[in-house]
């Protein structure tokens, strides 16, 4: 399994890199590669960011000068559930997107673990035809050289959400409408519109709907669970730019500016006063102190589960809000590396798809 395709509003193909900006997707469609129907959530778009460019002419008016055209890349955006890992090493059919987005992958015997990293290594091409409302026919869009940044939320008992969002180096126009697919739901035609036999096999996802179980906040050693999370991985999107007679974009890079680390916040709902008071002290003096405590959170279904470990945060001041009728309070936070363990800190969030 190299890509996923979903299906929604239109059919994305996304398939690792093996080159910086090279189509992986027609690599992976004419070598039969297997791919996997998952579905993405709503807001997921491939939009191209073309430059418009006219003389600034020294006259009252310059409506009679007409613009160029030049490419310059695209932004996209990828939503969609975290759903459980599947074969042996429990890998999720989400796994490229998660590398696209700044961790780096490790596959063990019986779990897939993603660690969050600072290595621009990994890149992927994005494919999207979107279906023609007269007829079967599909338009394609295409992105090359993508990388992402990432934003991850979850209320216990619900499912986890992620938002993927960055750019591309090279994102052309639609082309014209073709009959990209054949009865079997699979490719029939290559970016030029020119007949392929595709001999893989495209499936649909078979693996697990996980929801948020456990988000768990220790404090002095001391657990608190709490209602609700979300985090970002803090990174920036941006082009580097080849300098070679005009400014082309060479790659998009990952980046994290001083003081921008992976961030987040925490609920904590005041149901029991005896409880939920300990654990507001707590996080008032942790605060306060700049002590660092850990944060787990645990999404499960019945046999696949997902574990994310922050081992260091640093809490801010926690913010007095209604929840219900009673006292809640939000915990910001910020992620720290374990430099004890990681000399470079490149193990502040954990990601371990594995078995229940």
């Amino acid at each position: 399994m190299a890509g996923i395709l979903s299906s929604d509003l239109a059919v994305w193909a996304i398939v690792k890199e093996a080159t910086y900006g090279t189509d992986s997707v027609a690599s992976a469609i004419d070598a039969n590669t297997n791919f996997v129907y998952a579905s993405m959530l709503s807001g997921s778009s491939m939009t191209p960011t073309p430059d418009f460019v006219r003389p600034n002419l020294v006259r009252a008016s310059q409506d009679g000068v007409s613009h160029a055209y030049a490419a310059n890349g695209g932004s996209l955006a990828f939503n969609f559930l975290l759903r459980g890992g599947v074969g042996t090493p429990n890998t999720p059919a989400c796994g490229v997107l998660l590398q696209t987005m700044g961790l780096g992958e490790a596959a063990g015997a019986s779990s897939t673990v993603y660690t969050i990293q600072t290595a621009n290594d990994t890149s992927l091409s994005a494919w999207k035809w979107s279906r023609n409302i007269s007829n079967d026919n599909w338009r394609l869009q295409r992105a090359l050289g993508v990388r992402l940044t990432g934003s991850f939320s979850g209320t216990v008992n619900q499912d986890v959400s992620v938002s993927a969002t960055g750019g591309c180096v090279n994102s052309p126009e639609y082309t014209v409408d073709r009959t990209y697919f054949n009865a079997s739901d699979e490719p029939a035609l290559d970016e030029t519109g020119a007949t392929v036999t595709y001999t893989g096999a495209a499936t649909a996802d078979t693996s697990e709907r996980m929801l948020c179980k456990s988000v768990t906040l220790t404090i002095g050693g001391t657990a608190y669970p709490c209602s609700a999370f979300d985090f970002d991985l803090g990174f920036s999107v941006g082009p580097i730019s080849a300098i070679t007679g005009s400014s082309t974009v060479a790659q998009l890079i990952r980046s994290r500016g001083d003081g921008a680390n992976a961030s987040g916040n925490l609920a904590l709902e005041m149901v029991d006063a005896s409880t939920y008071g300990a654990a507001l002290d707590d996080a008032l003096t942790k605060y306060a102190a700049s002590t660092e405590v850990a944060l787990v959170i645990v999404v499960s279904g019945s046999t696949r589960k997902l574990t994310i470990n922050m081992p260091k945060i640093q809490l801010t001041r926690p913010t007095e809000r209604p929840s219900n009728g009673a006292m809640g309070w939000d915990l910001g936070f910020a992620v720290n590396g374990d430099f004890a363990s990681a000399p470079f800190g490149d193990n502040s969030i954990v990601f371990t798809f594995a078995d229940v």
